[in-house]
């Protein structure tokens, strides 16, 4: 699923077509095959077309179907739907009104605050060599304030809450949807070959992707006598290096883990992306 939905105020010049001056709002829900998905990521190039879009890739149910049972729509749901859907469209049919006029929802100064912590704790991976780093996760990033503001509105459009404040729970559930779309996000750049790895983070990569879960230093051990490391004057060394460089690019994560005891079982790495 593709969703861009953005205000500007806009008056733009071109060389060859028609141009134009006013504001423009808009919003577009497309379902698309994933093919779509990967095509604007891989072909963006610096344009801000694929950050203006929530991209959804919903695992494939190929292979665990059962074809001798029916799925219908939720009465209840679909119910909802029209009703929510065909109130809008009849508002915006019969009752047109200029932009300055049109009934707005409104953010706290408080869940400002809390989407400029969440900003705040994106800014250090936009440095050179940090996890979103790459020209499409930097302008994704810069644009999590206009998704939030998109996602809690709908929400609370879905919920059919009043024209207002927004509940400061569709801020929060907006934040955590955006957390989980960036590293969607990367996880596809990685996987379609936008964003690279080299042989020493393959090497690792490939280990923890047989073993599920591992300590740095179990990953060494079976590393350090594996080509490239086994060229390296100190292979531990370099294997370190090489989990810190995945863990800043958000490939892998490092955090303490305990039995059913509560005992540390140390720290253990994992593949996130």
């Amino acid at each position: 699923m593709r969703s861009p939905w953005e205000y500007h105020s806009s008056s733009r010049s071109s060389v060859g077509r028609k141009t134009y001056t006013g504001n423009v709002v808009g919003s577009i829900t497309c379902f698309a095959q994933p093919a779509a998905i990967e095509t604007i990521l891989a072909k963006s190039e610096n344009t801000g077309m694929a950050e203006r879009f929530l991209m959804i890739n919903e695992p494939t149910q190929q292979g665990t179907r059962d074809h001798t049972r029916q799925h219908y729509p939720q009465e209840y749901s679909q119910n909802v739907y029209n009703r929510i859907v065909g109130a809008v469209a009849k508002l915006a049919i019969e009752q047109p009104q200029d932009f300055e006029d049109l009934p707005a929802y409104r953010i706290s100064a408080s869940d400002w605050h809390k989407i400029y912590l969440f900003r705040n704790e994106i800014e250090p991976h936009l440095a050179d060599g940090g996890k979103y780093s790459t020209a499409t996760m930097r302008g994704v990033a810069s644009k999590v304030d206009m998704h939030i503001m998109k996602l809690a509105a709908l929400l609370a459009c879905l919920y059919e809450c009043p024209i207002g404040l927004i509940d400061s729970r569709f801020i929060e559930a907006a934040i955590g949807i955006m957390e989980d779309m960036l590293d969607y996000t990367l996880s596809l750049l990685f996987t379609i070959g936008v964003v690279g790895t080299d042989a020493e983070e393959d090497c690792v990569i490939a280990y923890l992707g047989e073993k599920k879960s591992a300590t740095r230093r179990q990953v060494q051990q079976a590393r350090h006598r594996h080509k490239p490391f086994s060229e390296a004057v100190k292979p531990s060394a370099a294997i370190s290096q090489t989990i810190n460089r995945l863990i800043q690019k958000g490939i892998v994560g490092e955090s303490e883990e305990f039995d059913a005891t509560g005992n540390s079982k140390g720290k253990l790495l994992r593949l996130v992306a």
